[in-house]
């Protein structure tokens, strides 16, 4: 009987713990030209959600490290604010036709770019919440190593809005009016690239600096149907 109560003790133990968060970082540390970065790893499994985390975390800049952390740690807690409430109301409603619910998909990956004056960090993160698809949504950062600042894409390259705007717009309907596999109308298809190409800051926040070029990032649905999913142009400066 003793030993019966053990075990039942260790087993509730194993399950408990594999229900907590696990957070993990990396000891990875990548080289990116003269900067290096450790790959910070957060998960999570529950009934409710599965997420997987990743960010980098540089050795030499601070102010880049905090601001990136701030970011992936803000929209993760206000999804996850939510998530359980959702996903139980959403489980209620699925019962009802005997559908098991999945748990929710949280999961963030990046991309680093760098050129003599500045580090690039996109972070993509996708989202499933229970919809017919998921979604995907980014963010960048752009960072001026010797002024130790964040610089938005004017400041980077030197071009105006309006000349982003013009040769962004240009090439996306070229592509898109190309390939036109949604079968859309050519009209239809100006109509939303004007839109998203639109000469205003909100349209080219999301960019990586390389040397010779700036990659502009337009999400799904900002200049095509989600079918396309996201768009990407490069711009030389």
């Amino acid at each position: 009987m003793k030993n019966s109560k053990i075990l039942i003790g260790l087993l509730f133990l194993m399950i408990f713990v594999s229900c907590k968060t696990t957070k993990v970082e990396s000891e990875k540390t990548v080289s990116k030209k003269s900067t290096k970065y450790t790959v910070i790893q957060l998960s999570e499994k529950s009934e409710y959600l599965n997420s997987l985390i990743k960010y980098p975390k540089f050795e030499d800049y601070s102010l880049l490290n905090k601001v990136v952390k701030n970011s992936v740690e803000n929209y993760f807690n206000s999804f996850n604010k939510y998530a359980k409430s959702d996903w139980e109301e959403l489980n209620k409603v699925r019962a009802i036709d005997n559908i098991a619910t999945p748990p929710f998909d949280y999961n963030v990956s990046f991309e680093v770019s760098e050129t003599k004056k500045y580090i690039s960090v996109l972070l993509r993160t996708y989202i499933n919440n229970g919809g017919a698809h998921g979604s995907t949504t980014l963010i960048s950062y752009n960072f001026d190593k010797a002024e130790n600042r964040l610089v938005n894409i004017v400041e980077a390259t030197g071009l105006s809005y309006k000349d982003l705007s013009k040769y962004c717009n240009a090439m996306i309907k070229s592509r898109l009016i190309k390939t036109n596999s949604l079968g859309s109308s050519e009209k239809e298809i100006e109509e939303w690239v004007n839109e998203g190409t639109f000469p205003t800051p909100d349209n080219y926040e999301i960019f990586m600096m390389y040397d010779n070029y700036v990659k502009v990032f337009f999400e799904e649905y900002s200049v095509a149907p989600y079918a396309l999913g996201e768009q990407t142009v490069d711009v030389p400066y």
